[in-house]
């Protein structure tokens, strides 16, 4: 028998006491720079996905990448996995540049008030994708590709 446990973020101190202590026996969540590395020194292993999985995510044109074990030196080989490409906002490409070029604006302005689960605060190269911390695998919408050329973030 078991049970669900539910957080608001990926390090959320009840999960990582529940790691820690073993009342929680699986995570299925992202976000593991902030609690895999506690995962696998408490006993935890990271999950390969199988064969049908993995076609599975590649029908949905979900990309998967290697777990690198350079950042969790618990994890003896890589393992492949969904990736997170931050925290995309999609329009439609009919959006006026200029509206996706305030959006980005707005963005890049609070951006000190965003949680962020990556080692120091969201830089504004973080938010235009393409780093380790949030990669970006679509196409950026022209007024905002303009707004990040602009401030140095492409």
């Amino acid at each position: 028998m078991g049970s669900f446990t539910t957080t608001n973020t990926p390090s959320e101190e009840s999960r990582l006491s529940g790691i820690k202590d073993g009342s929680i026996d699986a995570v299925f969540d992202e976000g593991i720079k902030s609690w895999g590395r506690m995962a696998l020194e408490n006993g935890m292993q990271f999950l390969a996905l199988d064969d049908a999985t993995q076609k599975g995510f590649q029908a949905l044109g979900w990309e998967l990448g290697p777990i690198p074990t350079s950042l969790f030196p618990g994890l003896k080989q890589e393992v492949l996995s969904p990736t997170f490409s931050g925290w995309p906002i999609l329009t439609h490409t009919d959006l006026p540049d200029d509206a996706a070029y305030l959006m980005c604006q707005a963005l890049d302005e609070a951006k000190d008030r965003i949680p962020w689960d990556a080692p120091g605060p969201v830089s504004l190269r973080d938010l235009a994708g393409g780093t380790d911390a949030a990669p970006r695998n679509v196409p950026l919408h022209p007024g905002a590709e303009r707004y990040y050329r602009e401030h140095g973030a492409l």
